[in-house]
């Protein structure tokens, strides 16, 4: 994997991003619908790029993005938190993504129902810790990995779902591949600063709202399945799962076509508590 390099981004943000980081409960499918790009001035080139006349684009998926990571934003105290951690402490699990994550959090009568009560019947006894964060795309998620120090956590299992913000990001959403590779830009930076973490890399889930994000989804899982080693990275797609008997979306699992219901959580656990309890015993 190429050398992540510290990057100085722009301080721009829409006013319902700003929202939904301070709060960690606005609905993340309005912020994700208005989530503006971060840049930043120098970057590292990915492989996947575009051409624009004579410029070279970088594939933004891949460029670390600090952007969101400021004092008293959840970034900001989960960096804390794992900065806290004891010298050989370590947490069991530790799961790492975008609201989808994050509302394993939130409770079944929050305005925005979660996992909550799912969370606390699987997987809180098993004393996993959450690093979901509202609207996070892959690059926000690469800089909290390096930059932003959150692996100090010391995870002996991640469990990665990240990705599909960046099917519907503002201006121009990325393509199947440049999705793609910034996960895998995620994998190898917890490889190599969490060496002794086994990586659960989840499938991204299926979705209803925005048709052409929707159909990326098969695509980039049919590209990041293949990241899989089976020794310290292991694939897992809990879509079968997910959808109803004729395979399709719900309202019932997924409340607004993007995140899931209180029984699309429940559901979600028991497809990953036997995946979890595998890589437990693998040594």
């Amino acid at each position: 994997m190429k050398k992540l390099s510290s990057l100085k981004f722009g301080t721009f943000l829409c006013i319902a991003s700003v929202a939904a980081i301070f709060t960690g409960t606005m609905d993340a499918l309005a912020v994700e619908k208005n989530e503006s790009a971060g840049g930043g001035n120098v970057a590292p080139k990915a492989t996947v790029s575009e051409k624009n006349g004579s410029n070279e684009i970088s594939n933004p998926a891949c460029i670390p993005s600090g952007i969101r990571h400021k004092p008293g934003t959840t970034s900001w105290q989960l960096t804390e938190q794992a900065k806290a951690q004891k010298e050989g402490q370590t947490v069991p699990v530790l799961f790492l993504g975008d609201s989808i994550t994050q509302c394993w959090s939130f409770a079944a009568d929050n305005k925005y129902p979660g996992g909550l009560d799912s969370w606390n019947k699987y997987f809180k006894p098993m004393g996993a810790v959450n690093f979901g964060i509202s609207a996070d795309l892959t690059e926000h998620v690469l800089w909290r990995v390096t930059d932003g120090e959150q692996l100090k956590i010391n995870p002996k299992i991640v469990i990665l779902l990240i990705g599909t913000n960046n099917l519907h990001r503002a201006k121009k959403a990325d393509s199947s591949a440049q999705v793609a590779e910034g996960i895998k830009f995620i994998v190898d930076a917890i490889r190599q600063k969490s060496p002794d973490s086994k990586i659960l890399l989840l499938g991204l889930l299926p979705r209803s709202w925005d048709a052409t994000a929707s159909k990326k989804v098969g695509e980039v899982n049919s590209i990041i399945a293949g990241y899989a080693d089976n020794k310290q990275v292991f694939y897992f797609d809990a879509s079968p799962f997910l959808l109803d008997k004729s395979g399709n979306i719900s309202k019932e699992i997924f409340r607004d076509g993007i995140h899931l219901s209180p029984l699309g959580y429940e559901l979600f656990a028991q497809a990953l508590l036997p995946e979890i309890k595998k890589l437990q015993e693998t040594k």
